[in-house]
Formats: C-alpha cells, sequence, structure tokens
C-alpha cells in the first residue's frame, strides 16, 4: 500500500518535472525569437548578477537561522542577530551596487541598477521570513 503510493507520487513528480521542463525550453525558444537577441541577453545578464549577488547576501544564514531558532533556547536573540546580519549584508551590498552602478549598468546594457538593488531587497525579505517561519 505505502509502496505503490510513494511509487505514484515518484512518477507524479518525474512526469511534473519534465513538463515543466519542456516548457521551459519551449519559452525560452519563443522568447528568443519574439524579444531578440539583445533583449535576451541583456535580460540573461541581469539575471546571472542578481544570482551572484543574492547568493552573496545569503551565505548560508537561512540554513544557520533555521537550525539555531529550532534548536529552541534563546530563539528571540538568533532572530535579532539574524536580521541585523541580513540588514548588515543588504548595505553592504547597496552600497557596492551604488559604487559601481555605471559599470552594472554598462555590463546589463540598460539602467538597471536601481531595480536590482529592489530586487535584492525583496529577495532577501522574501528568503529570511521563509527560513525563520
Amino acid at each position: 500500500m505505502i509502496k505503490q503510493k510513494v511509487q505514484q507520487e515518484s512518477l507524479t513528480n518525474l512526469g511534473v518535472s519534465i513538463a515543466i521542463t519542456l516548457i521551459g525550453f519551449l519559452s525560452t525558444m519563443y522568447f528568443a525569437h519574439a524579444l531578440g537577441a539583445e533583449t535576451l541577453g541583456m535580460y540573461y545578464i541581469f539575471l546571472s548578477v542578481y544570482g551572484v549577488l543574492n547568493l552573496f547576501c545569503d551565505t548560508g544564514f537561512g540554513v544557520a537561522t533555521i537550525k539555531r531558532i529550532s534548536e529552541g533556547r534563546e530563539q528571540g536573540e538568533y532572530w535579532t542577530g539574524a536580521v541585523l546580519v541580513r540588514i548588515i549584508v543588504y548595505v553592504v551590498t547597496v552600497a557596492v551596487l551604488l559604487i559601481f552602478k555605471d559599470y552594472f549598468n554598462t555590463l546589463i546594457g540598460t539602467d538597471a541598477a536601481n531595480i536590482l538593488i529592489f530586487i535584492i531587497a525583496l529577495s532577501i525579505f522574501c528568503s529570511f521570513f521563509s527560513h525563520v517561519i
């Protein structure tokens, strides 16, 4: 009984993963033809810069916060410490972005540094609260 349910859920997950991959591939082909190489290139560079900066902003703090808060001791202190560390890392990231704003805008190909700052703030906010909750 349990074995059959696990097999059924595994096949469902495999089917969904294949469908999502196929839809992603087809949508990439469509957008490449509809938008053109220049616009799509800017989008991919924006995503890669966002990914690197977001990786720097997280650096394992979310997992460490989950571990320490779930231990049950001094939860408020760990939460406050995690908030302060996230704010400090975000301020440093924003400072680097603002110092090298022209470089990032030239790299991406459009004025996207301010958008990048906003998107990283949203990402940090969402990931922090999803880890804490």
